[in-house]
C-alpha cells in the first residue's frame, strides 16, 4: 500500500472517524465488526487486525523508543550506548 491522505470525518452525532483505505482493508482482510489496534510508531501509527497480533506486538514500538532514547543520549553528549561502557580511570 502506498502512502495516502484521508480526512477525519464526523458522523451525525459528532463522533470523529477515519475511513480506512480500501487496499488496507483488503490487505488486513477486515470485515465489519473486526477489532483493530492502532499502534504508535516513530513515523505515525500502524493499524493491525487484533487476530494478527502475537506476543511481540509492542516490540517494534519499544525498539523504536529505545533507538530514540539512544539518539537523544548521543545528542546530549553522552558518548556511550548499551554496547559500550564508560571509561573508568
Amino acid at each position: 500500500m502506498n502512502a495516502q491522505t484521508n480526512k477525519i470525518q464526523a458522523d451525525a452525532d459528532g463522533n470523529l472517524f477515519l475511513q480506512l483505505p480500501a487496499d488496507l482493508v483488503k490487505d488486513l482482510k477486515l470485515a465489519q465488526n473486526d477489532e483493530i489496534d492502532i499502534m504508535p510508531t516513530a513515523m505515525g501509527f500502524e493499524v493491525r487486525k487484533i487476530t494478527d497480533i502475537d506476543d511481540n506486538f509492542w516490540d517494534p514500538f519499544s525498539e523504536t523508543v529505545n533507538e530514540y532514547q539512544k539518539a537523544l543520549e548521543l545528542l546530549k553528549g553522552e558518548d556511550t550506548t548499551d554496547n559500550e561502557t564508560p571509561d573508568t580511570k
